[in-house]
């Protein structure tokens, strides 16, 4: 759930950016139709801000390797790297939350 909620703030960081509450579904809205973290930070426009940040950097480009079949992913992770990709999405929607 962590990685869905990365994608949420994502969208709502394009939103509040293009000064939207929501996507419009016959216009932009296909367009992040996707899960991928950091494509939807590129499609958004969003890049940018992270370029004077290495860290939120690296901390997406970890994020990022999160998919949406992790859901039915049969084997569990280790528990070390589950609590650090839970802290990294918590500082990412964080960092994310004070940008937008």
């Amino acid at each position: 759930m962590a990685g869905f909620s990365v994608e949420c703030a994502i969208k709502a960081a394009i939103c509040r950016k293009a000064g939207k509450r929501f996507f419009d579904p016959d216009s932009e809205a296909g367009k992040y139709k996707i899960h991928g973290l950091r494509l939807l930070i590129e499609r958004g426009g969003l890049w940018n801000i992270l370029r004077d940040n290495e860290g939120i950097r690296f901390t997406l480009l970890f994020l990022d390797e999160w998919t949406v079949a992790w859901r039915y992913n049969q084997a569990a992770p280790k528990p070390e790297w589950t609590e650090q990709f839970l802290d990294r999405a918590e500082d990412f929607n964080q960092w994310l939350s004070e940008k937008f």
